[in-house]
């Protein structure tokens, strides 16, 4: 597109190395990638676009989004239901009790998203960055006061998320799927407790004692959080 910033993440298949050149030719006039890829990069001669270095750019790209949209998340009250079964039940509960006390809420989840006027059948459970903040901004316009939403492993791993505080979290359960992705039980669990780890320092987070990970959540929470 063209006036847009290109950024060249590292996925599990590609890498967005391999698409700087298309993305100067449709238009780009700046790229964002890693600090040490940045020296490897041939631009054509005479060329204005810039080139950005960072050391994460996929982290980086979340607050982006959220600058770009003018900090919609900061506009709500944000909460975040992450585990592996039992997300979807969760957080369509809950934006029912939050609409049923007169609350206009968002909701954000594997089936779909409402923006506060319309639904739409979602393509994945939380959205990557730049659609996230759009769709929050969209929420915003549409007078909702707060969002509910599940967050996925992948996402939490990706920094999808990475520019919401959350007012209020939710675990569920951990069981051993999608190591697939994460390979190891391990990684699995601390994808998950970086949701607890972004909640603002009065946040609530409310945790299934009963899984055995739950210690683990309690203990990504900030101190001041409400955890019960």
């Amino acid at each position: 597109m063209p006036g847009s910033l290109f950024i060249a993440r590292a996925g599990t298949r590609d890498q967005g190395m391999h698409y700087i050149e298309p993305a100067i030719q449709c238009g780009s006039v700046a790229v964002l990638t890693e600090n040490d890829s940045v020296g490897h990069i041939e631009l054509p001669m005479r060329s204005k676009v810039v080139l950005l270095g960072c050391d994460d750019p996929v982290r980086v790209a979340a607050q982006i989004a959220e600058r770009f949209y003018d900090h919609p998340a900061s506009k709500l009250i944000c909460a975040g239901v992450t585990g592996t079964n039992g997300k979807t039940t969760i957080t369509h509960l809950t934006h029912q009790l939050v609409e049923g006390a007169g609350v206009r809420c968002g909701l954000i989840g594997t089936v779909e998203i409402d923006d506060g006027r319309e639904r739409s059948r979602a393509s994945m459970t939380t959205p990557p960055a730049l659609e996230l903040s759009r769709t929050l901004a969209t929420m915003h316009e549409h007078d909702c006061k707060a969002v509910v939403m599940e967050v996925s492993s992948h996402a939490l791993d990706q920094h999808r998320t990475g520019a919401i505080r959350f007012a209020a979290t939710a675990f569920t359960n951990l069981t051993g799927d999608h190591l697939d992705y994460h390979l190891t039980l391990d990684h699995y669990r601390s994808s998950k407790a970086k949701l607890f780890a972004s909640l603002t320092e009065s946040g609530l987070a409310a945790i299934n004692i009963e899984d055995e990970h739950a210690q683990f959540m309690i203990d990504a929470c900030p101190e001041g959080a409400h955890v019960v």
